[in-house]
């Protein structure tokens, strides 16, 4: 088991998602990795199985494919959004928008 927690809050992305991807390719079936991260598209990104948590207590657990939803999303943070899913990576992503005027709107994958 290989356990792995951010040192920084405010690592530079590049670094931090280079480092998933060594992570996630030490993944072979015979180690677990337990990474904790504060970035849901991130999780969904690189976790082959997710626990979401809000307050201590245990949300939503199992593949982000299943579990990384609008619905989630607004039950851990409070905010609408929308969840696309990326072509290439399969991979389910977290949208939200501002409009210039302030209002939220929904970010929008076009077909």
């Amino acid at each position: 088991m290989l356990p792995a927690h951010r040192a920084r809050q405010r690592a530079e992305r590049r670094v931090e998602n280079d480092v998933l991807e060594l992570i996630s390719d030490m993944r072979d079936g015979e180690r677990t990795i337990v990474a904790v991260l504060h970035d849901i598209n991130q999780a969904s990104r690189f976790a082959t199985h997710l626990i979401a948590m809000k307050d201590g207590r245990i949300v939503a657990e199992g593949r982000p494919g299943d579990i990384v939803t609008a619905e989630l999303i607004h039950e851990l943070f409070g905010l609408d959004a929308r969840v696309i899913i990326d072509r290439c990576t399969g991979a389910r992503w977290c949208c939200r928008d501002r409009a210039e005027n302030g209002e939220h709107v929904l970010g929008t994958l076009e077909e």
